[in-house]
């Protein structure tokens, strides 16, 4: 598809959410945009008596649902993440070994950055408003100065941009919106780039070689693990994307496909329209 067409496509998709979003707040005060009535009575020409006036409260009956689903998925992964956080305080905390507590001070991360004593290479970043840096000493002993250096940066990236607390929020929009086909592309794309923009970050000032190293040591680890799902942090993994960053390769534009785009934005049509 051209670039002309695609743009288009966003276009339109934006301009459909915008309109249902704000013909949905109007008509929660009784307000029907014109053009929007006239859609409405076009539709209710194919939909008759009993049948549109059970079709309207269905509507409303999900959006009501989609909204109590949300603030539920919400408090969950508060919830996980809270005990996550909590268990992590209660592990044990190390003190950092002389070259990391040098390293750590040098970069002026003293006080956002904890150490936990276990062999595993672990290194995340957890908190909502006031987020902070876990690093292990299993990651500690993995790398070399440069690649913990590249590691920290890239952490406090994610510290600096309040990661931890964007990702919860695409996650339960992601949970909301399941209907949506263009949601869960978007999603990706956007932790994605969290993960690109950290890395950049982190290149930039350690050198892309030690970034690179410190991802293929920690992914060749043999006590590598993978954080518990449905927790709100941000750690550091590795996708394809990433890697093809950091060996300097030509980057396909990240886009959402046409399809999707087409499919979410008649969807949102329809559900405006009956509710």
């Amino acid at each position: 598809m051209s670039e002309g067409r695609y743009r288009s496509l966003l276009v339109l998709f934006g301009l459909v959410v915008a309109c249902t979003t704000l013909s949905a707040a109007l008509e929660m005060y009784g307000i029907m945009l014109p053009w929007f009535a006239a859609c409405c009575m076009a539709l209710s020409m194919y939909v008759k008596g009993g049948a549109a006036i059970w079709l309207s409260v269905f509507s409303r009956a999900a959006l009501i649902a989609l909204v109590l689903y949300g603030l539920y998925i919400l408090l969950v992964r508060l919830w996980k993440t809270q005990r996550f956080v909590s268990d992590l305080s209660a592990a044990s905390m190390a003190t950092p070994p002389a070259r990391l507590a040098c390293l750590i001070k040098g970069l002026g991360l003293s006080t956002h950055v904890v150490v936990l004593s276990n062999e595993k290479p672990l290194a995340f970043c957890f908190g909502f408003l006031q987020p902070r840096i876990c690093l292990s000493t299993g990651m500690a002993d993995a790398l070399t100065d440069r690649q913990l250096k590249a590691v920290l940066l890239h952490e406090d990236h994610h510290r600096r941009h309040f990661d931890p607390l964007r990702t919860l929020l695409i996650e339960v929009l992601h949970s909301v919106l399941f209907f949506l086909p263009v949601i869960t592309e978007l999603s990706d794309l956007v932790l994605t780039s969290f993960e690109l923009k950290a890395d950049r970050y982190a290149a930039q000032a350690a050198g892309r070689s030690s970034l690179a190293g410190a991802l293929y040591q920690i992914l060749s680890h043999p006590l590598n693990s993978h954080l518990p799902e449905a927790v709100a942090i941000r750690g550091f993994s590795a996708n394809d994307a990433r890697v093809a960053q950091l060996l300097g390769e030509a980057q396909p534009r990240l886009r959402l496909s046409a399809r999707n785009l087409i499919v979410s934005s008649l969807v949102l049509f329809l559900i405006c329209s009956l509710a």
